[in-house]
């Protein structure tokens, strides 16, 4: 089983880290990730209110689930920063600890109401980049993917908003909506074994 872990920066987030639990808990159980396991890798930068208090409220919820079989699969782990470094050193200390085979940073407030889905192209599909908004089609085009493999490129996407996409020389395009720089570079690794 491959394991997807979520690389959570948290700064005075305590409101929502058990609704982004709960909400990736949700994700996991479905059908579609059945063949996966998860890890979320809360990363407190300093927080002046009672975020640690929560991730650990809901480690310990997680820890109760597994022993009583509510849930059979996830870790909950987290780092405690001594004080607010930043968002960039916060997502540096989780991606220098992480260690499942893909690896993604979210924001812990910003969690969408669709999953986020690892898939193929469909109509309709779209990226949002610096210059504007791109159909994918359109951006195949421009990066001269094979008119025969575009079916076959993998994307991570929530809805019809593709938020990362491999081109054919083996970089990636990421949507500039969520504040991806080069600094995280590596922040999805996808293998695609066929």
């Amino acid at each position: 089983m491959h394991t997807i872990e979520l690389i959570v920066p948290c700064y005075n987030e305590e409101e929502c880290i058990k609704l982004f639990y709960e909400r990736i808990c949700e994700v996991f159980s479905s059908d579609r990730l059945k063949d996966y396991d998860f890890t979320i890798t809360y990363i407190d930068d300093g927080s002046k209110d009672d975020t640690m208090g929560e991730v650990k409220n809901v480690v310990k919820t997680h820890e109760e689930s597994l022993s009583s079989g509510k849930n059979s699969k996830g870790r909950i782990q987290y780092i405690s920063l001594s004080r607010n470094f930043g968002k960039e050193a916060a997502m540096y200390a989780g991606l220098k600890k992480a260690s499942g085979d893909y690896v993604c940073v979210l924001d812990a407030d910003e969690l969408p109401g669709d999953a986020v889905e690892l898939r193929t192209r469909r109509e309709g599909d779209y990226i949002m980049l610096s210059v504007g908004t791109k159909m994918i089609q359109d951006l195949f085009v421009d990066m001269k993917v094979p008119r025969h493999m575009r079916d076959d490129v993998y994307m991570a996407t929530i809805g019809s908003e593709v938020l990362w996409i491999p081109d054919a020389n083996g970089r990636e395009r990421f949507t500039e909506k969520y504040g991806v720089s080069s600094l995280t570079k590596r922040v999805l690794l996808l293998e695609i074994d066929k």
